[in-house]
This record gives structure tokens, C-alpha cells and sequence, in this order.
């Protein structure tokens, strides 16, 4: 979709929002070493902001990994499919693609692993990310042995300039993991050196990896191969590994093969990460009371949130079954850059209202540029999206706002700093900023 849009700047706009998360990155980096709690961004806005934001916060985080889960799914069911080629599937009165009835399928398998407990998760993760480097490493040097600078001209084709800001919010979901690293920060060995260089990290080395492999791949094969392809590395993969032969047969199997691996490694991955993390989302509402508690009841028998990680799989399946890729990327995009926006301003927040206990072991550079810069480039970016999404994503800001004014306000026990630091100035504000601030808490 970005390649079909953008042409040869679709690599450009992954670089540019590795960009605008490596600003959040850094906020996150602070707030999380400074405050290691489970819940992440959602925690820090919560703790900042105040419940009225938090609910926000907390909503958009969790439907945001749902949404994402569901676009993961639903291109898990894309590269199935390239091996299988099934047609449209009925489903009583409902007719979806073959990859949505796949990513089904692999959605409720993934929603089961989680259920029941899985162990080895995180052992299992570094394995299939390891591996996954290392098929593209394979892919990005046949693509560079096979490189023709020319197919990269024109760099920016006639009225692609104008989708850059577009696409980068639609491939935005791209960059949804770095922040939830904090949501562990509890249970990180050293969080203030470790926890920095784990997010930091991820954000500079997946832009790398996705500039430097969307660059050889378009270098490598026609535009037109790319363009609109759901599966366009595996096409890409069998016609290069197709110009090399072992014993007299072609290697364009293979390579195709390989790729297909890496997607089916890559989508099923990135879904497991996100059904994982938001039940630790949902774990923190509960405290919080922002949500009920009950959602926090852990399996007698699994050891598991059993019932968060079943409300968050039945979301995922509906999100599946309703939407299309782009608007299941768009929309995780979207809720996201609403919590990173909300994130930078609670570390502005934090360290203005020099509140007691506030002691991070990694402080933003450049302060306060880096989280003003962070907080209007994450918002500034949803402008640049689909009006319809971001119509989907104000009624959700509404509807949390709501849910915390009629369900949460008279639950919450907890304040945010930012009321307090107001109302402990009210001598020298006007007075509706306390009043603002009295009704937020």
C-alpha cells in the first residue's frame, strides 16, 4: 500500500516515523525510569495527567494493540493464503476474504496460547525475531547483488509528494512496540541502564532494518511487483533466489519459501507481543479502578488474566472480521499516536510540577524540545490520516471520557500530579484553572 502510494519515498516515510517515535522513545525512556510500573504509557499519563486522561489513555492503548493485533492477523492470513489459495469463504450471512477466515483461525489460536499460559513466551520471541533478521540479512544481500539504482527513479514519481505524511500514518502501526517495553519495566533487571537501551534500541534498529530492506527491495524488483501486492516480498524473493541455481535447479522456491516464513513469523509474533501486553494494560486500569477489578481475576488453574485476555481476543476477532488492512493499521496507528502525544506531555508535567520522588536514571536531552516536538508531531500526524478513522478515533476519546466521568470518577482514588500541582498553586492562578483542574480530578 505505502510502495502503491509513494512509490520509492515509501522508504522515506518509514524513516520518518522512526523519526517521531524516537522523540516518544525518549519520554519513555525517562518516565519509565523513573516510575517502573506495569501499564506503560497508560501508568505515566495516568499518574501525570490525571484518571480523565488516563481513561483515555488506557482505552486507546488497549483497543489500539487490538486494532493492531487484528491488521497482524489478517496479514498472517495473507501469506497462509499464498500457500493454500483459497476464494472468499462464507460464513453464514457474512462473505470475508480467505485471508480474514485464516487470520481468524490464527487469531483464536494465538487468544488460546494466552488463555492457558505459555511459559517459554519470551524465549520463544527472541528466537523468532533472531530468525526473522536473519532471512531478511539473506534477502537484503541477493537483493543488493541484484540492485539497479535506476528502478529507484524517479525517486519521488508526480503526486506522491503529497501522500508522504499520509502513508507514514498509515504504516505508523509499524512502530507500536518500543513503548510497551515500559509496561514490563517492573520486571527489567537494572531498568535505569536496560530499560533505555531497549527502547531506544528497537526504535533505531527496526528503522534501519525497514529503510534499508524497503530501499534494496525496490531497488532489486519493478515497482510494479510491490505496488498493492499483499504478498510482495515472497514474489520479490522467488524472482531474485530465481537467478541463482544449486545442481541445476532454481532456488526461487526457496527463496520464496523463506520470505513466506518470515512474514508467517513476523505477523504471528508481533500478535502474540500485542495480546500479551494488553492484558497488562488492562491489569493497571483495574487498579486503578479505571476499569472493574474483576477484569484482573487471575485462572486458579493457568496462572493467567484470563478474563482480559478473552474480552481483549473477542475485540480482536470482531476488529478482523469488520475491517481492511489499511483501516486496521490506520486505526492502530491513530490510537497510538493519541497516547504518545498524551505521554509527552506527562513527562513535561512530571518535571515542571517537580513532584517528590521523581528520579529518573535516564533524562531527555534537550528538554523541553524533545517532548514538545514528540507530543505535536504524534498529534500533528493523525491530521494527515483518513477522516473517517479519525472521526472512529474522537468518538473513542469521547467515549472514555464519558466512561470515566459516569463509571470511573467516583471509583478512582488515585490523583494526577497535575491537578495537585495546580491546586497547590491556586493562589496564583486564576480562578478557572483550579476550577479546570478540580473537575478533572
Amino acid at each position: 500500500t505505502a510502495v502503491a502510494r509513494a512509490g520509492p519515498l515509501a522508504a522515506l516515510t518509514f524513516v520518518l516515523g522512526g523519526v517521531i517515535a524516537l522523540f516518544t522513545a525518549l519520554s519513555a525512556s525517562e518516565l519509565g525510569t523513573a516510575m517502573p510500573k506495569s501499564g506503560g504509557a497508560y501508568f505515566y499519563v495516568n499518574r501525570a495527567l490525571g484518571p480523565m486522561f488516563g481513561s483515555v489513555a488506557g482505552w486507546a492503548n488497549w483497543l489500539g494493540l487490538a486494532f493492531a493485533s487484528a491488521f497482524y492477523m489478517y496479514g498472517f492470513g495473507e501469506y497462509v493464503n499464498a500457500l493454500v489459495g483459497l476464494g472468499p469463504v462464507g460464513l453464514g450471512p457474512l462473505t470475508l476474504e480467505a485471508a480474514q477466515v485464516i487470520g481468524l483461525a490464527g487469531a483464536l489460536l494465538f487468544i488460546a496460547v494466552n488463555y492457558f499460559g505459555a511459559k517459554e513466551t519470551g524465549g520463544l520471541q527472541i528466537v523468532i525475531v533472531m530468525s526473522l533478521l536473519g532471512i531478511l540479512a539473506v534477502f537484503t544481500v541477493v537483493g543488493l547483488l541484484n540492485a539497479d539504482m535506476e528502478s529507484l527513479r524517479p525517486i519521488a514519481p508526480p503526486g506522491t509528494t503529497g501522500e508522504v505524511l499520509p502513508v507514514t500514518g498509515i504504516i505508523f502501526v509499524s512502530y507500536l512496540g518500543f513503548v510497551q517495553i515500559t509496561s514490563v519495566a517492573e520486571e527489567i533487571k537494572n531498568p535505569g541502564r536496560n530499560l533505555p537501551l531497549a527502547v531506544l534500541g528497537s526504535v533505531v534498529i527496526v528503522t534501519v532494518v525497514y529503510a534499508l530492506f524497503l530501499v534494496v527491495l525496490l531497488a532489486a524488483v519493478p515497482n510494479e511487483l510491490v505496488a498493492n501486492n499483499e504478498t510482495a516480498v515472497v514474489d520479490a524473493a522467488r524472482l531474485l533466489f530465481g537467478n541463482y541455481e544449486v545442481f541445476g535447479y532454481s532456488l526461487g522456491a526457496v527463496g520464496a519459501g523463506m520470505l513466506l516464513i518470515g512474514g508467517l513469523l513476523a505477523t504471528a509474533s508481533s500478535a502474540n507481543a500485542s495480546i500479551l501486553s494488553s492484558s497488562r494494560i488492562n491489569f493497571a486500569m483495574g487498579r486503578e479502578k479505571i476499569v472493574t477489578p474483576k477484569l484482573n481475576e487471575i485462572h486458579d488453574r493457568f496462572g493467567t488474566p484470563y478474563k482480559s485476555i478473552a474480552l481483549t481476543g473477542a475485540l480482536i476477532l470482531l476488529f478482523l472480521v469488520a475491517g481492511g488492512v489499511e483501516s486496521l493499521s490506520t486505526m492502530g496507528s491513530v490510537l497510538h499516536l493519541i497516547v504518545y502525544g498524551l505521554l509527552n506531555l506527562a513527562l513535561i508535567v512530571m518535571r515542571e510540577s517537580d513532584v517528590e520522588g521523581y528520579d529518573p536514571d535516564f533524562e531527555v536531552p534537550f528538554y523541553p524540545a524533545v517532548p514538545i516536538i514528540g507530543a505535536v508531531s504524534s498529534f500533528a500526524l493523525i491530521v494527515y490520516i483518513d477522516p473517517t478513522i479519525i472521526l472512529l478515533s474522537f468518538a473513542l476519546v469521547v467515549f472514555a471520557v464519558l466512561w470515566y466521568l459516569v463509571y470511573a470518577r467516583e471509583k478512582v482514588e488515585a490523583r494526577g500530579v497535575l491537578g495537585t500541582w495546580i491546586l497547590d498553586r491556586s493562589d496564583d492562578l486564576p480562578e478557572q484553572a483550579v476550577s479546570a483542574a478540580t473537575s478533572v480530578q
